[in-house]
């Protein structure tokens, strides 16, 4: 934290473009990783809060989204858990836990998780666009191009964390 200090996340100051650039940069540092940690995927904790949605951990502006929506986001899931590439994810890539500090950015406060940085993507991109999913679609896909990650991955992401109320 000693990097960081006073450190100013994404959420106190609207986000560049250079920004954004940098995000993509360090998430390709996570895309060009091989392999699986040895850390739970990030799949069965999504698909537990589409099926049982935490009341105790919703947005505060919003609640869980209806059955018909988290059903159709379960389906999206498991098509992108049945090949998602092994890896490691940050996992709450959401602006507070993005700093600006000496000159760059720092991701902080990581769950750690078997994933993709698809799914990173697709966090940052809905909390940053307040989410409102068409913004959160463009961003995503301009954000995956740059990391390298698969735009429509990101894409589908997206519907998944938007239903989820990650």
């Amino acid at each position: 934290m000693d990097a960081v200090d006073p450190g100013t996340s994404l959420a106190e100051q609207e986000p560049r473009p250079r920004d954004l650039a940098n995000v993509a940069t360090m998430l390709r540092t996570l895309v060009d990783e091989d392999g699986a940690p040895p850390a739970p995927s990030i799949a069965p904790w999504l698909w537990a809060r589409l099926t049982d949605p935490p009341a105790h951990d919703q947005p505060p502006h919003r609640g869980p989204e209806p059955a018909a929506v988290r059903e159709a986001a379960i389906v999206i899931l498991d098509e992108l858990a049945a090949d998602m590439p092994a890896g490691l994810c940050h996992a709450d890539l959401s602006p507070p836990n993005v700093l600006h500090g000496r000159g760059r950015l720092w991701f902080i406060d990581p769950r750690g998780m078997n994933g993709e940085a698809a799914y990173d993507v697709a966090v940052l991109a809905l909390k940053l666009s307040d989410d409102h999913l068409d913004t959160a679609r463009a961003l995503a896909r301009s954000v995956a191009l740059s990391s390298g990650t698969d735009p429509d991955r990101a894409d589908a992401w997206v519907t998944v964390v938007d239903a989820a109320t990650v």
